[in-house]
């Protein structure tokens, strides 16, 4: 025996149930279909496979963000470890000048 999905009408409030299977097609294909009474009712929005789906784009998408962030700031980060030494061999350059005098 197959698993089944349970359902309850939107309108009279009928429960019913149906295939697992079933409840996957309607679920991705956004079809009608009818409670026992006869009342016409659909899926709408995302399935929570396309919810998790998206989901996984977004934190890859967040993820990729980030990385070029990091590369950004290990780049300046460089770059301003470079300046410090610069400004320091300068600094000691004017200091020597200055015990010249």
């Amino acid at each position: 025996m197959s698993e089944m999905y349970h359902d309850t009408c939107f309108t009279c409030g009928i429960e019913f149930c149906y295939p697992m299977e079933r409840y996957e097609e309607l679920l991705k294909s956004k079809k009608s279909f009818y409670c026992p009474k006869g009342h016409c009712q659909h899926f709408t929005g995302k399935s929570e496979l396309q919810k998790a789906k998206d989901r996984i784009t977004r934190l890859l998408s967040h993820i990729e963000e980030q990385d070029k962030s990091i590369e950004f700031w290990r780049v300046k980060t460089n770059d301003y470890r470079r300046s410090v030494i610069a400004l320091k061999g300068h600094l000691t350059r004017l200091r020597k000048d200055e015990i010249l005098i």
